[in-house]
């Protein structure tokens, strides 16, 4: 790929504007435009200095790009991929940052050879970055997941991985459909398990729900942001996210067996081990 690459980067939210802040400090001779529908976090974007300049519409943004980032949402990323063959006539490669992978590698997997596309899920946002302003150093130490396609040359993987090597993510390379199954698990279902609680604390009085301390709150991060996303997320992996709830209703309802039968010795087990994992996951974080 030439020195001086136009990279176009289609939605500028925390994760958008971020790799095209990322690319301006790893690709200096790169010119990175940016298009976001919302026209605000456009002008954001301009002046925070995360893209070079703005485009008015999404054609006019990749319809002369060598690179492409789509950091929409899901459903978003998905229709706009169809739409790609008609918005660019000449070669690039196209990445997307979406949160699930399976159906827009499937998307991927039909554009023309010329489009040489690769799927990508950086595993951070606000809560692990602890902050909602895009940086440059958002990846850095990160997990990121790339997953090839039909359109995938070896070539295009390999320059995937350069350039995340060069912002200093945590590169894994997963089938599309293996990502979806682990983050129904990891991400999605402890995201789905919080709408339940939340509605049976609105049930509550308000003595009740004045007493929302530290752990409740952590248990419900997240649940407050971008509800349009997480339907989408929800939709595009309804399989594997099915799965992984009938799994969890059969440990739930072990569990719920352990306390019905007033086993002390049977809980004291159940919380040691998760207590090991537990540490496990934190101490890898």
């Amino acid at each position: 790929m030439k020195d001086d690459c136009l990279a176009a980067v289609i939605g500028l939210g925390l994760i958008g504007a971020s790799f095209a802040s990322a690319l301006r400090v790893v690709r200096p001779r790169w010119s990175v435009i940016g298009f976001d529908h919302d026209e605000a976090v456009s002008s954001r974007a301009l002046s925070d200095g995360n893209v070079h300049r703005v485009a008015s519409t999404a054609h006019q943004a990749v319809q002369d790009a060598d690179v492409i980032i789509l950091a929409a949402p899901v459903r978003v990323i998905h229709d706009f991929i169809g739409q790609l063959p008609q918005l660019t006539t000449g070669e690039a490669v196209v990445l997307d940052l979406g949160s699930t992978k399976r159906t827009i590698a499937n998307a991927m997997s039909a554009l023309p050879e010329r489009l040489q596309a690769i799927g990508g899920h950086p595993m951070t946002g606000a809560l692990t970055a602890g902050s909602a302003r895009p940086s440059a150093r958002l990846f850095e130490g990160q997990r990121f997941v790339l997953t090839p396609t039909a359109r995938t040359t070896p070539e295009t993987l390999d320059w995937a991985q350069r350039l995340l090597t060069d912002f200093k993510a945590d590169i894994l390379v997963m089938d599309a459909s293996r990502h979806d199954q682990a983050v129904a698990i990891t991400s999605h279902l402890p995201h789905v398990l919080s709408l339940p609680l939340l509605e049976l604390f609105a049930e509550q009085d308000d003595a009740t729900r004045s007493l929302a301390a530290g752990g409740f709150r952590s248990r419900i991060e997240g649940t407050a942001t971008n509800p349009r996303m997480w339907r989408d997320i929800l939709v595009s992996n309804r399989d594997e996210i099915l799965k992984a709830l009938e799994s969890y209703e059969e440990h739930l309802k072990a569990f719920q067996r352990d306390l019905q039968d007033g086993s002390e010795e049977r809980l004291l087990q159940t919380l040691e081990q998760a207590s090991v994992v537990a540490r496990h996951v934190t101490k890898r974080d």
